[in-house]
């Protein structure tokens, strides 16, 4: 894939699943948002599988960063860029895990001792998903942003690179802390701390694809095995070319066979004879 085709696709992907977000949380009278979890919302809403979508497209934008990353070194060729892809296949497995395993009982010591084994193992696979995808989120967020504000040329995206390292970082106080209490928000918060702290990564995301350089360097080129040899008649041994198998050069070639002509045969007329003998 062509780099714009990249950067095309990741633009879409984390556009799309903020929309699928949205459009989740609609219909959903019974749950509160503030409350209950997004994975509550992706167990128990009415337009569940919209909430599951809104899981699996940030896939397809980590999976554009790594290549662009990877294959067109936007970050450099430091050892630091080539462990953001990993950290991008960690967040990838962690959402497909957290999809895939969804909710089976709040996270909680009553709730855990009257749920089933199997819904014990669900939300054990459900939780590590989470905390897998999260924490390697924000260690990708804060390393990208750093090598593309190292990197950039233009101040607009070393500023916008730094604003996505600063959101990554404020994404773990946004999900650890109680700060609803400070804004005196009544009741539990859970839900409101987790969405918090979720939009601080995607709109980290949408700045780190902002900070990328928009003229990216080529790939490298492939490095090809050397030529196999052939023996030569008038040196050693020298490369065959492609040029060498299908016809030989020039000037090995031997001279074209010219065939032998014979003499013309001058045939006389019979008069003419006649007239030689008489004289």
């Amino acid at each position: 894939m062509s780099a714009r085709s990249l950067f095309l696709t990741g633009w879409t992907a984390i556009v799309a699943a903020m929309i699928a977000m949205i459009v989740g949380h609609t219909g959903a009278t019974h749950l509160s948002w503030e409350a209950d979890e997004i994975s509550t919302y992706a167990a128990q809403a009415p337009h569940q599988d919209w909430i599951t979508a809104g899981m699996l497209l940030p896939c397809v934008a980590f999976a554009s960063v790594s290549m662009l990353i990877s294959r067109y070194r936007i970050l450099g060729d430091s050892a630091f860029a080539h462990f953001a892809p990993l950290l991008a296949g960690a967040a990838i497995g962690g959402l497909m895990t957290l999809a895939t395993f969804k909710e089976a009982a709040p996270t909680t010591e009553a709730a855990m001792q009257t749920a089933g084994i199997n819904a014990v193992v669900q939300q054990s696979f459900h939780n590590a998903g989470l905390m897998g995808f999260f924490f390697a989120t924000v260690l990708l967020v804060i390393l990208t942003g750093t090598l593309a504000a190292a990197n950039a040329a233009r101040r607009r995206h070393k500023l916008a690179a730094a604003a996505a390292v600063l959101l990554g970082i404020a994404a773990l106080p946004l999900m650890e802390t109680p700060w609803p209490r400070l804004l005196d928000i009544p009741g539990p918060a859970l839900g409101l701390m987790q969405r918090a702290s979720l939009f601080s990564l995607w709109l980290a995301v949408t700045l780190i694809l902002a900070a990328l350089p928009p003229r990216l360097p080529r790939p490298p080129p492939r490095v090809l095995p050397p030529p196999p040899t052939s023996l030569c008649r008038d040196s050693g041994r020298v490369p065959v070319t492609r040029r060498d198998t299908r016809s030989p050069p020039r000037s090995l070639r031997p001279p074209p066979h010219k065939a032998h002509r014979r003499p013309p045969v001058h045939r006389h007329l019979p008069s003419q004879s006649l007239r030689r003998e008489r004289s």
